[in-house]
């Protein structure tokens, strides 16, 4: 990812991302020192009877919460490259993060990111030991002795005539402990989310949607151009007859581009300097721009190119925008993109008119500003050197598949009947074809298409060729996602665990008083399971409440932004975490309370 290319929506996802797994972290690392406090705190109250300070005993926690970043952090980088790299060869083909002769990221920026990960890991577990580093310094020999993890209200409690069952003193224990309750319900629902918004994501990718704008008919036949360069038109009229002479061909029809510039003037050079009074920051940017001591930034783009636009700039005239001229036949009309207008095939092909638009990339607000012509206008166009006027029959795009894939700040398109490129243009050259085949002849129109292309040098783009990229990206979207699911929700279970056990560990006496005044152990086994239960009836309120509405809003938004969504709305998710969540909500206290139990006063034995 090139970092001048970073916009505030994907700085604030990358926050977002990393808001996320630090949240999860410190919810864990938090668990696992409060339960390490939780369960040696008559030790640290014993150090004070022997005159340790409160510093010392805090210094020790966070000593213990260093010794173990010394040996997680390296252990967990080593493991983070290794699923890195595992994960890698799964996002790559769908992204085409790899150029030619690339090898993926370089040492430089994998020791980068090493480092912020080992920086952000330590500084992540010594925020989390802080707390419970806190709670050991203050516990007093006496305090320690008698120490319940639950907080009562000081106010005076009410007496209330109810009656006493499993289920209300489970609520009771809940309550009295409110932020454990929540900590714990939270780092559930963050992987919950996560699941929702993954499998709603891979369900929203729309096959139809995107076939429709990577790919027109059954083949794409494109010239080869190296990168960054002018683009090519390779494919020669004896080419495009001999597709169309092939066997199984039903429909050939190419598309030629040229260079060119719109020279705005009139009504359309008044919407540029709208535009550069609105959107190009004139004040804040002039003199940084003129001094010259400046780095590439959006802002400072968006400014040198509206300025250019308006001002003009060494050998350049004010009121040029650059613009890709495609000359097509009347016929594909069908598959443009049109705003405004009626696509006239017969109008169209006189050679008098022209669908044009322009569009500036990353504008502040979408509000049309950018459209310097409407329907009925008059436009000048220069290409090769000749210059050429035309009215707008429509405002319109030509379909992403059909153009050169090479979009400026500040662009246009023009689009002209075939028979207007002689009039800029000596070359006969096309920049790629469409061709359909016809019924039940596509594997053979395919072998001889692929033939031609191997022995001609051209690029062959198929329909199976976008399907297999669709397939690419709901893998893409199920590994990594499913990955991040699956790491959120082991850190989620340990955190239930870790509560549960600090719970049973801080309340040991206090089973032992409910027994002894006659809780039997089936009613402890009842009231763990509500407790547990609890949480898992919070846990899907809150990702049903917070995931569902999340996931619609994004994939909403994905939907008008890519070309590759469609929002379905969908509870599996919730569905299949329900049964494992009640599950876990069960079987978690009662191991838990056992394995505890083991050695105590607490009595197990009329457990079953």
């Amino acid at each position: 990812m090139n970092l001048e290319t970073l916009d505030m929506e994907t700085v604030v996802g990358w926050l977002l991302i990393v808001l996320v797994v630090f949240i999860a972290g410190y919810l864990i690392i938090y668990n696992i020192f409060q339960i390490n406090v939780t369960a040696n705190i008559q030790k640290y109250g014993l150090l004070k009877t022997i005159g340790t300070t409160p510093t010392q005993i805090r210094r020790l926690v966070r000593l213990q919460a260093d010794i173990y970043a010394a040996v997680g952090i390296p252990a967990g980088l080593l493991f983070g490259i290794f699923l890195g790299k595992l994960l890698y060869r799964y996002i790559e083909p769908a992204l085409y993060l790899r150029g030619n002769g690339s090898q993926g990221l370089s040492l430089t920026a994998l020791a980068c990111i090493c480092l912020f990960a080992a920086l952000f890991s330590l500084g992540t577990v010594r925020l989390s030991a802080n707390k419970p580093a806190k709670m050991a310094g203050k516990a007093s020999p006496m305090e320690a002795l008698r120490f319940n993890e639950t907080k009562l209200s000081p106010k005076k409690a009410k007496r209330k005539s109810r009656r006493v069952s499993p289920f209300s003193i489970a609520q009771s224990n809940m309550a009295r402990s409110r932020k454990k309750t929540i900590t714990v319900i939270l780092s559930l629902t963050l992987s919950m989310t996560l699941f929702v918004l993954v499998v709603t994501a891979v369900r929203s990718l729309d096959m139809d949607k995107m076939l429709a704008n990577l790919m027109i008919g059954d083949f794409n036949v494109l010239s080869q151009r190296p990168l960054g360069m002018r683009i090519n038109s390779n494919i020669t009229p004896q080419d495009i007859e001999a597709i169309r002479g092939m066997d199984g061909v039903e429909e050939c029809q190419a598309v030629y581009y040229e260079d060119a510039e719109l020279i705005l003037s009139g009504k359309s050079m008044e919407q540029a300097k709208k535009l550069y009074e609105k959107h190009s920051g004139e004040e804040k940017w002039k003199e940084v721009v003129d001094s010259g001591q400046y780095d590439y930034s959006r802002e400072v783009d968006q400014y040198i190119t509206l300025r250019n636009l308006v001002y003009g700039a060494p050998f350049r005239e004010p009121g040029i925008v650059d613009a890709d001229l495609y000359c097509v036949d009347p016929g594909m009309l069908e598959f443009l993109l049109l705003d405004q207008g009626t696509p006239d095939a017969e109008k169209f092909a006189t050679g008098k008119y022209a669908i044009v638009f322009t569009d500036m990339i990353r504008l502040e607000s979408r509000d049309g500003s950018d459209a310097f012509y409407e329907v009925g206008d008059r436009l000048t166009l220069r290409s090769g050197g000749k210059e050429k006027e035309y009215e707008v029959l429509a405002i319109g795009d030509i379909p992403y598949v059909m153009s050169t894939k090479v979009y400026q700040t500040l662009y246009g398109h023009v689009i002209l009947p075939e028979s207007e490129r002689s009039f800029f243009s000596e070359g006969e050259n096309a920049m790629n074809l469409l061709i359909k085949a016809r019924d039940g002849q596509y594997e053979a129109v395919r072998d001889n298409l692929q033939a031609l292309t191997d022995r001609k040098g051209l690029i062959l783009r198929t329909k199976q060729d976008c399907l297999d990229e669709f397939r690419e990206l709901q893998q893409t979207f199920s590994v990594v996602g499913g990955a991040m699911t699956v790491i959120l929700a082991v850190i989620a279970i340990m955190n239930f665990v870790n509560a549960t056990v600090t719970g049973v560990i801080s309340r040991k006496k206090e089973l032992v008083v409910m027994q002894a005044v006659g809780m039997t152990g089936k009613q402890v086994k009842q009231m763990l399971i509500w407790e547990g239960a609890t949480y898992a009836f919070w846990t899907i309120v809150s990702s049903m409440a917070v995931g569902l509405p999340l996931a619609w809003l994004i994939m909403s938004s994905l939907e008008k932004e890519s070309a590759f969504f469609t929002y379905h709305f969908t509870m599996m998710p919730i569905l299949i975490c329900a049964p494992i969540l009640v599950a876990m909500a069960v079987a978690v206290p009662l191991i838990s309370f056992r394995w505890v139990a083991r050695g105590n006063a607490v009595n197990v034995t009329n457990l079953e």
